[in-house]
């Protein structure tokens, strides 16, 4: 290998496009892998996974299953079926927690039973997985809510004070729940314990059937779905939801494989997850076509420099050894260049888990990594994923089986020429006519339609997602945030709004129940035998200023008890009134409703929803808020300077942080993007990486292509070509593939394009300028990509290429 080591240094560029091309790829592709690892083995781990099942309720009216249960289940069909060998059921609260300090902190509390340990292997650091959470008083914590309440002290048998009066013993610590589709926790609990939160989630009568997940663990070669119709008939004669006469129509039990049940479509409960399959597999696809690229680039450019290679190989044929030998070696070359990138693809991957993991979370689907509700985070990738021996073995078996496949090619043809012809000048192998031939033009004419039409997908996708976010909703929510009580009512609200409206940065505030973005509140009634849903808003005059709702008549009169009532004109429509009525009767029987002006309509939620459409809009104004949850205000300066500042406030009205009470409006409404987000910034990374190892690969392939055609340069300027003439041929045969590369990719940019379009209400154009962006954005980039060493080789002396022939 000592050639091969100085043909590297002689050759820093061929060295360099190589080394970095297939390290970033591979790096890339590693980190997709560890995430696909995760994705499609999560909570397969468990020893017992082959034997867990989840109670699904379908409903046949709605076409629709759900991930449900409920706590009394257990003894209800447990004591019934033999096949069951073990049962736990989970559901999820938020708590708060006293700190060392009296600090008040809000965690996310998981309730299930003993057995959860048994069932599940989630690992435990202290405690016994066999005894934990067997007495009502037990309690059992994360890592870090260990060293948050405890510092560095053991924290088994210390107490831990929920709610202020009600405490704890510590049973148990564990490691973060993590390679599940359960989302993250602070603290396990007793269901038993549960009642005290919400007596109805536990009572025998199931009244309030839903808030549990109820997991089965079968005995060994038992298959639990084939006892569905047997527990179905012990539940529809004990639970309400199950029987026939149901008013919301009759469920049907299901019971599903827990392992199947992450890439499921069945509806998730509060403290699950689902994950998105198409989109993993996109994302494992995109690491594939990445690496293909950095494939595509190691064979150009080896090709590339097959001349020097050729002849050292030459001499080793003369000298003795066989063409399957030369081939051995060279492929062995192959291989370790492949080996010493994945070295440097491991380092690379070490260095950039931070970022990896925000990019990943980016993409993940719904709150898989980051709990909105409790802000618990879990690194995606953790080196220690990365360094396992089971994930070194494969990396280097997948850097042998690289180095192999890229190295073929090549080394077939090197090996191919005859040694006597290299000797003496006569080998026609690898010259341009063989390489015109051999599809390399191709290859790179796809990596650029690829770029391209990545590019203008994600162009799409940035102008849509701004198009929707900047929808007109018929109301300002502009520089909007919120904060809510902890519960409904709460007379604290009223001290809070006095004490922000006094801070510089608030500019309005107001006390109500909600926003346009919650929809309001939902009223059904019966009128002629019609059913007409209702949306209203029971809120304030400067609630009104505030979002800046638009008035088409103001009659100026007001209602009983000085309440102001407007409604949409379809309402009166609906009713079958005419547009000047001044009153009307929800239904039949209800008393009449004084009509005060009318208010143009709004867009609830976000301009995409359609639930509401349609749908006549109430407002009523009172003297003082109705319901005191809502606190919006519209802020001033810096954002961040404006939450820190009511976070304060927040603090010492409620003596504890507002965490997850608090929200920007405007982020909220991004957060009703959250898919098309995801797929965006998938789309982005892929683009950037894309456009790297693409412009390696043009850099590749004119380096052979100048190489190849050093002597035609020289006699075009030896008989009078400048080379200015010379550099703009040259630009123009390179720029000719980005040409190609373009016209094959306008089809597939519009088709890809109106296709993602065609999914939205309220959508963009796919315009010209897209495809032009795109366009022009490759072929900028390719020509500074090829542009100095073509100079280069343009300006170069004909003389020196002409004597060495």
């Amino acid at each position: 290998m000592k050639s091969y080591f100085k043909f590297l240094l002689r050759n820093k560029v061929y060295t360099f496009i190589n080394v970095v091309g297939l390290s970033v790829s591979l790096a890339f592709v590693i980190i997709i892998g560890l995430y696909s690892r995760m994705e499609f083995g999560r909570d397969r781990w468990h020893k017992n996974a082959d034997r867990i099942y989840v109670t699904c309720n379908y409903y046949e009216k709605e076409n629709e299953t759900e991930e449900v249960g409920h706590w009394t289940l257990q003894s209800l069909l447990c004591p019934r079926f033999p096949d069951v060998e073990a049962s736990c059921a989970i559901a999820s609260e938020r708590e708060t927690v006293t700190l060392g300090n009296q600090e008040k902190k809000e965690v996310q509390a998981m309730f299930t039973d003993a057995s959860f340990f048994q069932i599940f292997d989630f690992p435990l650091t202290m405690g016994d997985r066999q005894t934990v959470l067997t007495r009502p008083e037990d309690i059992v914590i994360t890592d870090e809510m260990a060293t948050m309440l405890f510092g560095d002290s053991n924290p088994m048998g210390k107490t831990v004070v929920l709610r202020d009066t009600v405490t704890f013993t510590v049973c148990g610590v564990m490691k973060p729940l993590n390679h599940t589709y359960l989302r993250p926790v602070d603290i396990i609990l007793p269901a038993q314990y549960f009642p005290a939160v919400n007596g109805a989630y536990n009572d025998a009568t199931m009244s309030s059937y839903g808030n549990w997940s109820v997991y089965f663990l079968a005995r060994e070669g038992a298959d639990l779905t084939k006892s569905q119709d047997a527990m179905q008939q012990v539940l529809a004669q004990n639970v309400w939801l199950f029987k026939p006469d149901c008013i919301f129509g009759q469920a049907h039990l299901q019971l599903k494989p827990l392992k199947e049940l992450y890439f499921s479509n069945i509806n998730s409960a509060p403290f699950t997850i689902r994950g998105d399959h198409k989109q993993s597999q996109m994302l494992f696809l995109g690491g594939l076509i990445i690496l293909l690229f950095a494939v595509m680039n190691y064979v150009n450019l080896t090709i590339a420099q097959s001349r020097f290679r050729m002849r050292e190989m030459a001499m080793r044929r003369l000298l003795g050894s066989l063409r399957w030998q030369v081939v051995a070696r060279l492929i062995a070359e192959s291989i370790l260049l492949s080996l010493a990138s994945l070295s440097l693809a491991v380092w690379l991957v070490m260095l950039a888990i931070p970022y990896a993991n925000q990019m990943l979370r980016s993409v993940s689907t719904g709150m898989t990594w980051i709990d909105e509700d409790s802000g618990l985070q879990i690194d995606i990738i953790q080196s220690a994923d990365l360094l396992s021996p089971v994930v070194i073995c494969g990396l280097v078996v997948f850097a042998l089986l690289l180095g192999l496949v890229a190295g073929i090619g090549p080394a077939w043809h090197i090996s191919k020429a005859l040694p006597i012809d290299i000797v003496k000048g006569t080998s026609q192998t690898g010259n341009y006519r063989g390489w015109r031939t051999s599809g390399q033009a191709l290859s790179i004419v796809f990596q650029h339609v690829i770029t391209m039409v990545l590019l203008a997908v994600a162009l799409t996708m940035m102008l849509q997602m701004r198009h929707l976010i900047n929808a007109p909703l018929g109301y300002n929510h502009e520089r909007l945030m919120e904060v809510r009580a902890l519960q409904f009512g709460d007379p604290r609200m009223t001290l809070l709004l006095d004490e922000v409206r006094k801070l510089p940065c608030v500019e309005d505030a107001a006390l109500g129940l909600g926003s346009p973005l919650h929809a309001g509140s939902n009223n059904t009634y019966e009128i002629d035998g019609r059913t007409i849903a209702w949306q209203q808003f029971r809120e304030t005059e400067s609630w009104m200023r505030m979002l800046d709702l638009k008035i088409i008549t103001d009659y100026g009169t007001t209602g009983p008890n000085g309440v102001k009532t407007y409604v949409t004109p379809n309402a009166l429509a609906l009713h079958g009134l005419p547009a000047e009525a001044r009153a009307f009767r929800f239904s039949k029987n209800s008393e009449l409703t004084q009509i005060d002006g009318l208010i143009e309509p709004v867009h609830l939620h976000n301009i995409l929803e359609t639930t509401y459409e349609g749908r006549p809009q109430m407002v009523q104004l009172y003297k003082e808020p109705l319901i005191k949850y809502c606190l919006m205000m519209r802020y001033q300066g810096d954002k961040d300077e404006a939450k820190r500042q009511v976070g304060e406030v927040y603090r010492k009205v409620f003596e504890r942080d507002m965490e997850n009470n608090f929200n920007f409006y405007d982020d909220q409404l991004r957060s009703c993007y959250d898919k098309e987000h995801r797929i965006l910034s998938l789309v982005e990374v892929f683009t950037v990486v894309a456009f790297l190892i693409a412009m390696l690969g043009l850099l590749a392939m004119s380096t052979y292509y100048l190489q190849q055609h050093r002597m035609e340069i020289a006699v075009r300027k030896a008989f009078g070509g400048t080379s200015s003439e010379v550099l703009c041929r040259l630009l123009s045969r390179f720029m000719a593939y980005v040409v190609v590369a373009f016209i094959i990719a306008i089809p597939i940019i519009y088709y890809i394009g109106n296709d993602w379009l065609s999914n939205f209400s309220y959508r963009i154009v796919l315009s010209p300028w897209i495809f032009a962006a795109a366009g022009s954005a490759c072929f900028i980039i390719s020509l500074l990509t090829v542009i100095i060493q073509s100079w280069r080789a343009a300006s170069e002396n004909p003389i020196n290429n002409i004597k060495t022939e």
